[in-house]
């Protein structure tokens, strides 16, 4: 089942906020779940090494096509048509394990419980210690819930996205 999290495309304000704390050193991965239109994606790109690798994770098959012509000679990027519990069996067919950052335009407050608890322990297994997961929502809903898995902090808030949207950075929990 395809859910969308909007009526509207995310603003180029919000993508900029998505980013912010997206450093990319030499070799890095990125791994976006819920690309949707690509808006993060595009800033994602201009800010990631030519040695560094994208990987877009999109459910909808119309938005899949869309984001491969748009980016089809990047080699940078690798778009996938697939299901965000199970992204890490989708890059490990490309050689990774892991992730330096998940950003995430998922809408989870439109996901059920049990899926979301999954996407949830994936991003776990599959971001590096000193990797951070940046996520939007429009309404703190599931803030506690990404919290207990997460060390989470509400980092901003986008008033120019339409509507104002949150964004929550959050990195593993140390042993």
């Amino acid at each position: 089942m395809t859910v969308n999290g909007s009526l509207f495309p995310s603003s180029k304000y919000l993508a900029k906020q998505m980013i912010k704390k997206v450093k990319p050193e030499s070799r890095c991965c990125i791994v976006e779940l819920g690309a949707g239109t690509g808006i993060f994606t595009k800033y994602i790109l201009e800010i990631l090494p030519k040695d560094g690798k994208l990987f877009v994770i999109e459910i909808n098959p119309i938005f899949v096509e869309q984001l491969k012509k748009l980016y089809k000679n990047d080699s940078r990027i690798v778009i996938l048509e697939a299901n965000a519990s199970e992204f890490g069996k989708a890059i490990a067919r490309f050689g990774y394990a892991k992730a330096d950052y998940i950003l995430s335009g998922l809408p989870l407050a439109n996901i059920d419980n049990e899926t979301r608890k999954t996407i949830l322990e994936e991003i776990q297994r599959h971001l590096f210690p000193t990797g951070l997961y940046i996520q939007f929502q429009y309404l703190i809903r599931n803030f506690l819930e990404i919290r207990k898995k997460f060390d989470c902090k509400i980092s901003s808030f986008e008033l120019r996205n339409f509507p104002p949207a949150f964004v929550y950075t959050s990195k593993l929990r140390q042993q």
